[in-house]
Parts: structure tokens; sequence; C-alpha cells
């Protein structure tokens, strides 16, 4: 029999947070053991309470977003972004939330991405893959080999080295070293480093 896994929910809007509701009690594998609305009221949230965070950082952008980043050194967090604000999901990046979600997600992407995240995988809805993905043919290779290029492409699609060591037909060791000279030489430390240099370099 699965474990079943603990959810809070923060959001501040009642219709949003009524969908978030419903996709989270109908899946048998998750218990929702609190929603919080009143978000301005940050003594309520407990960030060693549930295994899943839920948290709308498109609405009241700034208090959530400091709590998302808050959660994420030790939880997982699930971040639901606003897409005009490209600078916030690169934040949402740069501080460890690598499981985002825009508001404008369909409920089917909201629970595969709660699923992967039960599962401790990462997720990207489509909306955000658009953001990260390639735009040009002509873009340059940043010093990369033709190789290491090909990987970070697929590494910005949100594969994960078991995709791309079947995709490409290579061994899990051999793109792991490709990954990790690829961090080399953009001078990166992390992978959510490359998620930012993507965005900003349009790849």
């Amino acid at each position: 029999m699965p474990i079943t896994q603990s959810v809070i929910i923060a959001d501040s809007n009642y219709l949003s947070m009524q969908g978030l509701q419903n996709i989270v009690t109908n899946n048998s594998a998750l218990e929702l053991i609190e929603s919080i609305s009143d978000i301005a009221d940050r003594a309520q949230f407990q960030y060693d309470q549930a295994d899943i965070y839920i948290i709308n950082t498109s609405r009241n952008t700034k208090v959530l977003t400091e709590l998302a980043m808050n959660v994420s050194s030790s939880k997982r967090v699930l971040a639901i972004a606003n897409t005009s604000e490209v600078a916030g999901i690169k934040k949402l990046w740069k501080h460890g939330i690598q499981s985002i979600v825009t508001d404008h997600c369909s409920e089917q992407e909201i629970s595969q991405a709660i699923e992967h995240l039960a599962n401790k995988e990462n997720f990207y809805c489509n909306t955000i893959l658009d953001l990260i993905k390639r735009k040009s043919k002509t873009s340059p290779r940043f010093g990369l080999t033709k190789r290491e290029y090909e990987i970070l492409l697929l590494i910005t699609k949100g594969k994960s080295s078991k995709d791309i060591s079947e995709q490409l037909f290579l061994s899990p060791h051999t793109v792991n070293s490709h990954r990790k000279n690829i961090l080399k030489k953009l001078n990166l430390k992390s992978p959510a480093e490359l998620i930012i240099f993507a965005l900003d370099n349009n790849i």
C-alpha cells in the first residue's frame, strides 16, 4: 500500500484554492492537511508540517515567493507562477524550486506536477518549457561541443539524464559527464543556474 503524503496549499485566491483542493483530495495518495488563504499571517504557516507544499506565487507575489523559497531548502515545493513575470520564475529557480507550473495550466498538468513531486521528480509545464526552449537554430553554442549543446537543449526541455541517455543512445555515465562539462564551460554551479542561463540567452 503506497504511503500517503501530506500536502499544504498556500493561495490567496479563493477560486484557485478550491481547484487545487479538489485536485489533491481526489488523489488517494495525498492527504490535504491545511489550506492557507491569509498569507499575510505568516505565523500560521508550518514549514515542517507537510511533505509537499503547493504555493501560488502568481498572486501576492512577494510574500508567497518568500514562503516558497523558505520551504524549498528541505521540502518539496510546487510553485504556481505568473507567466508574465519571467524574472520571478528565474528567482524561483535560483532558490532551488524546480517544479513550476503557471496560473494558466490545465488541471491535468497540475495533477501531473503533483504526482512528479510526490515521486521526488521535477516538473515544468509546457508554458514554462516554452520560456526556456531554443528560439533559433542559429543560436551560438557558447563554446560547447555539438553533443554538449544537444544535451543542453534537452535539459532545457525538462529531460532527465536517464531520458537523455535513452534518446541519444548514450550511457548515463556519459550523459552525466557531459552535464558536468557543460556547467564547467559555462561557469555555472547547478542545474538551476543552467536553466536561468538558458532563459537569459533564449536557448
